[in-house]
This record gives C-alpha cells, structure tokens and sequence, in this order.
C-alpha cells in the first residue's frame, strides 16, 4: 500500500486510517484511470473546475491546470509559494487559494498569483465564491472570514462557540459553500453545519460527534455532507431537517460531489463510492487503483446529455478520472 506523506499541519484534518467495501452494486460504473500523476510525495488537495477550464492545488503551492475538461493537466509555471495549497475555487474566471499559515491566494484571470492580506495566521481548509463575488473562507479553530470583492479584502465573522457548541471550544472549520443567494454553508468539527445569511447572522443547521469535512448543495435545495467514520448526511429542504445515510463504509470521506439528477460520489482515504439513487445504493469501483489512493477532492466536467465525468485529486499527486 502505498502511505503518502501529509505536513503535520494537516494532523487535525486526517485522524486515522478506514476501510470502505461495496454496499451495494447498485450499477456498473467506468474504471478510474489517473490522467495525472505526480511523485509518491506529492499530494494534490483540491480541485475546481468551470466549463473546460480546471484548477488543482497541494503541497508547497502546486498548481495545476486543464483547459480540455480535465482530460489532460500540466503544472501552471512557477509555484506562488512554498506553503501548502489546501483548497481552491474557481468561478467566472476569478480564482482563490487557501493554505497553510492563513495563506489565501487571488489570480482575476487564474493565471497571475497575488497574496491577499487575511488578518488570520490559522489554515485555511476551504475558500469558496459565487458569481457576485461574494467569498468566504474557513479554517482552523473557528477562523471564518468574508470577502465581497472575490478575495482581495477581508474581515473576519466572529461566531460565539460557546453558544453554539455550549464549550468553548473553538472548532476547525473544514468546507464552506458560497450560494448564488449570498448564504453560505460552512462545515466543520463536531458534525457543525452552520448557514450564515447575506447580514452575517448564523443559523445552526447541525451539530453531532463525527466532523464534517465537506459539503455540497444542488439547485433544489438538496444538501450532502461527509466526514469522519464513513458519515454521509443528507437534508432534503436546505438544511431543516437531517438523515444518515448507510454508507457501509468506516472509511475517512474528504470530499463529495452531486447533482440534480440523483448522481453522487463520494471520495475518501482509499474509497470512492457513486450512487445514482440520492444515496440510497452505493457502488464502489473494483479497482486497486482506488483502494491504494486518497481521493481527497472532487469536480465533474460535464458535456451536453453526456454523463458528468469525475475528476478526482489526492495522493501522489493523481488526477483521475472516472464516468460513475
């Protein structure tokens, strides 16, 4: 088996190791098969991609790039710094990265790579954005902060722990989604799942013992979120009301991608499920390939009445891809 090497830093994130095995075989899928690799050490963290143009992000500040949908990757020049690169949006053209050392990253073209000034020295697990250039990003112990010019200035949203968590724990924030509608969601340590509206007021839609390591939203309000011991929650009215899924996994599950057509997939420590069912069913690919790799990221290039495509990132920094 192959052991990837991850910075400390990251410690808090990845706890231990999982095992996953198929729940169901509830369709056959394509095989994965890497597009892109990287050495042993390499790990690849993120990836956003925006009609044919795609981005990655990992260790001491790779970039990569596609601009065929995700069928071929090239490293992006110089690296823009030495810090590792943990997360990464891309949206109308416009990208942000965040990463260690309260690092955050803006290009306006996704090419010229300029330090923006955070005010926080913690991680940043996650950035995101939406077409208005809204943008916010999470980190370490409760760090949560806004931007409403795509990432140049930035303030800082203080939440009070105490009174969400009833500790004062401050817990690591580790995926935020930002909607067109100006909320955001944001999910981290404790199973927390918070909205937080256009004024900055907070709701929590979530709290349990497992952490959350991320999350995704469809335009019908459908929301997914994964994380510790193979957990995969699933609200069908915004966040209201909240079921767990059987995943049938233990596994570490990092990243997780869906849309309006039922289809989902879920990436983890040596795991990759698809369910073409709202997750009633999982299918996991025979492959060794999956079972030796941490799929720690995922994005999907779509064509017209075509199946999406899985594009999927993480150690030896691999990019594959797979039709689920």
């Amino acid at each position: 088996m192959i052991t990837p090497l991850i910075p400390k830093s990251l410690a808090p994130w990845i706890r231990a190791l999982g095992s996953c095995f198929i729940v169901a075989s509830a369709h056959a899928g394509d095989v994965p098969h890497v597009v892109s690799s990287g050495t042993p050490h390499d790990m690849l963290y993120a990836v956003s991609l925006e009609d044919s143009h795609g981005i990655a992000v990992g260790d001491a500040g790779l970039v990569m790039v596609s601009n065929d949908g995700g069928s071929t990757w090239s490293r992006q020049g110089a690296r823009p710094t030495d810090l590792a690169l943990l997360s990464v949006a891309r949206k109308s053209g416009r990208c942000l990265a965040g990463g260690q050392s309260g690092l955050i990253l803006v290009a306006p073209d996704c090419t010229a790579w300029h330090k923006a000034d955070s005010g926080t020295e913690e991680r940043i697990f996650s950035v995101d954005m939406n077409r208005k250039h809204l943008a916010y990003a999470a980190g370490a112990f409760g760090t949560l902060l806004r931007s409403e010019d795509g990432g140049k200035a930035w303030t800082s949203i203080e939440i009070p722990w105490d009174q969400v968590l009833g500790d004062i724990a401050e817990p690591h924030l580790y995926a935020v989604k930002v909607l067109d509608s100006g909320d955001a969601l944001v999910a981290g340590e404790f199973g927390l799942m918070l909205r937080i509206d256009p004024q900055g007021q907070w709701t929590v839609l979530h709290k349990g013992k497992r952490s959350l390591f991320n999350l995704v939203t469809t335009a019908d309000g459908v929301i997914f979120a994964v994380g510790q011991e193979g957990v995969i929650l699933k609200s069908e009215d915004r966040g209201t009301h909240w079921r767990e899924l059987e995943s049938g996994t233990a596994a570490i599950l990092t990243s997780v991608w869906a849309d309006d057509r039922r289809d989902i997939v879920v990436g983890g420590v040596n795991t990759l499920l698809s369910s073409r069912d709202g997750g009633a069913t999982w299918h996991m690919p025979p492959s060794a390939l999956v079972r030796r790799n941490w799929q720690l990221d995922l994005a999907a290039s779509e064509g017209a009445g075509e199946r999406p495509r899985i594009i999927s990132v993480g150690s030896g920094g691999k990019v594959m891809t797979f039709t689920p």
